[in-house]
């Protein structure tokens, strides 16, 4: 089972990857934002289908996940708080990326 890394246990061990790195870099064996993006915006148009189009539905993710929306609809994102996310709309043909929320502020 794959439990993540931390980002200093990354920058540890990928030197291209810098505390203010806010770049996405390809790291050998990851996969790529092409392939991530793919799979998430086909389990946003499932949960679409599932709950019928109405109604709110909360998806919880780590931050990589907001990072690759962001980087999709906005074409750059910046580092995001623990415990943020992000409202993602769907106005019955597209999505569009909403504001950001933090639950419990640093």
């Amino acid at each position: 089972m794959h439990t993540g890394s931390s980002r200093t246990s990354v920058q540890r061990n990928h030197a291209l990857i810098t505390p203010e790195s806010h770049v996405p870099i390809q790291l050998p064996g990851w996969e790529d934002a092409e392939s991530v993006l793919g799979r998430m915006m086909a389990s946003l148009e499932e949960m679409l289908e599932t709950t019928g189009g109405a109604g709110d539905l909360l998806a919880v993710s780590h931050g990589g996940v907001i990072y690759t929306l962001e980087q999709h609809f906005l074409g750059s994102y910046a580092r995001i708080e623990n415990l943020g996310g992000r409202w993602l709309h769907h106005d019955g043909s597209t999505w569009r990326l909403g504001e950001r929320i933090v639950l419990a502020p640093e």
